[in-house]
């Protein structure tokens, strides 16, 4: 079954939308689609790409099955951390310190998440990426009044990471992806087919576009416009554009020297190979500068096809957008949607609720083992008591103690036949009668002692009321025709009432009912 995902690119310049049918044994992107952002005085960006991203649902075929988002570059930060533990669930306990002491705010106020690295010497190095939440909770509004949920929130230059070529023999040295947008830059840097660092920075095309302004005294439409059809960095470029252009890469060219120096601090090798992508990477002469400037030879990155093997590679500027799709059809991990924000659907959320009903099930399955011992306890408690109560009975009457109910009443009937001298009502008798009466509802019985003249009895009662119907159920035999009470008062808890009673067997000479 073929599942229809959107990878959405919330661009500076325009959003972008590529659709994939993801399929078990491959995928295809059926079209990539891109609506201008018309951000200006008055209309914050992120109302513009919300009203862009708009149009594109209203304007779509088939709604998707999942999707997948990207915060603002320039939004987000990534770090290297190392910890002493491979262990995953040691690593995400001891991620949030480690978090804590990269931010100069709360840990409530961010979201993140990491991507392992690689483990040497016992150690995990993990690639965290963080952004502040209100900017995550913005463009989660943003995408649901557009009606879109997605399922993953995570950083472009992590899930750029996903576009590096395949098929073909990595080279020695260090790869750099190089993705220059609107207004802002992601690279990623790889060694070997292992990532190494991915990052963003602001700065991209409309840093060219404000330099052609000021240079040339141009409004901002009319720069960019020069830009796309005369701007180039080569020898034979036009020199009013040139100079600008050059001086206006200054501060992404710092930035990539600083990442690779970074990079090679722990990885000393060469840069080999520089994929360039993005809008801001078609401007003319900007992979000989590269070259010149860093080292390595420079290509563009080759896209997937739209519509299949016989389709056209995906243009340049939609390479986040693919990435995100090809991301989520590859099941990538790193997810900013997390705890409180996490997505509805999503398994890990479920899980978390399952760990706390299977908390709560074991819980009762506790209590339950625990009041069920405790009957059995006191049902114990009370069986010994009856058979303490009939020994002495029979020890009282025939010599000897015997405690098997049926034993007694057969001992005691021998026993009177042979010398007569038994009473009729014997103490067994009288217990037995005395058992009848004492199911009174709201009371019971703590001690029993039962002679052949009369049955003291100790108990609690819940009401004063009760106390009294226990004394009518006994006066119920007739030979229970006085029953004294003893001492009846509330017991220390204040909510139920102890009771001593002294029932005198008028029958004890007696051998009729």
């Amino acid at each position: 079954m073929a599942v229809r995902i959107w990878g959405v690119d919330l661009g500076a310049d325009s959003v972008k939308v590529c659709v994939l049918q993801s399929r078990f044994r491959g995928f295809t992107i059926e079209r990539v689609d891109a609506e201008p952002v018309r951000a200006g005085p008055g209309v914050p960006l992120l109302a513009a790409q919300k009203a862009a991203l708009a149009t594109l649902v209203a304007a779509a075929q088939a709604r998707p099955d999942v999707v997948v988002a990207a915060l603002p570059g320039s939004g987000a930060a990534a770090h290297l951390v190392t910890l002493p533990q491979v262990d995953r669930k040691r690593i995400e306990q001891a991620l949030a310190f480690e978090v804590e002491g990269l931010i100069p705010f709360e840990l409530s106020d961010v979201a993140y998440d990491h991507q392992p690295l690689d483990e040497q010497d016992g150690k995990a190095r993990l690639l965290v990426g963080l952004a502040r939440r209100p900017l995550l909770l913005d463009v989660l509004a943003a995408l649901r009044d557009a009606g879109l949920d997605p399922r993953t929130v995570t950083l472009a230059p992590f899930s750029l990471a996903g576009l590096f070529p395949a098929g073909e023999p990595p080279p020695e040295g260090h790869e750099l992806l190089l993705d220059i947008g609107k207004e802002r830059t992601c690279v990623v840097v790889r060694e070997r087919g292992r990532l190494l660092f991915a990052r963003a920075f602001d700065g991209g095309g409309a840093s060219l576009t404000r330099a052609v302004a000021q240079e040339l005294k141009l409004d901002f439409a009319a720069a960019e416009v020069q830009k796309r059809g005369r701007g180039s960095l080569l020898a034979d470029g036009d020199p009013a554009l040139v100079l600008p252009l050059a001086g206006a890469l200054q501060p992404l060219l710092r930035e990539l020297r600083q990442t690779l120096k970074m990079v090679s601090a722990g990885s000393p090798r060469p840069l080999a190979k520089i994929w360039l992508a993005g809008g801001g990477g078609k401007l003319a002469g900007l992979p000989e500068l590269l070259e010149r400037d860093l080292g390595g030879s420079v290509e563009p990155l080759p896209l997937p096809r739209v519509g299949g093997e016989e389709g056209t590679p995906a243009d340049s500027p939609a390479a986040l957008a693919v990435s995100l799709a090809l991301g989520a059809h590859g099941r990538a991990r790193f997810n900013l949607r997390r705890g409180d924000q996490s997505f509805q659907g999503d398994f890990a959320k479920l899980r978390g609720k399952l760990g706390q009903v299977g908390a709560l099930a074991a819980s009762l399955v506790l209590l339950a083992g625990v009041r069920g011992y405790t009957q059995i306890h006191e049902l114990s408690r009370r069986e010994m008591a009856i058979d303490d109560a009939v020994c002495a009975a029979t020890k009282q009457a025939i010599g000897r103690c015997v405690k098997d109910i049926n034993m007694a009443r057969s001992s005691l009937a021998g026993g009177a036949a042979a010398g007569g001298t038994i009473p009729r009502y014997s103490a067994l008798d009288l217990l037995s009668e005395t058992a009848k009466r004492l199911d009174v509802e709201g009371a019971k019985v703590t001690e029993l002692d039962v002679g052949t003249g009369q049955v003291d009895l100790r108990g609690e009662a819940d009401s004063f009321e009760t106390v009294d119907k226990v004394v009518a159920a006994l006066k119920g035999w007739r030979c229970f025709q006085e029953v004294q009470r003893g001492r009846v008062q509330k017991a220390r808890d204040g909510k139920t009432v102890e009771f001593n009673l002294q029932a005198r067997n008028a029958c004890a000479s007696s051998r009729g009912k």
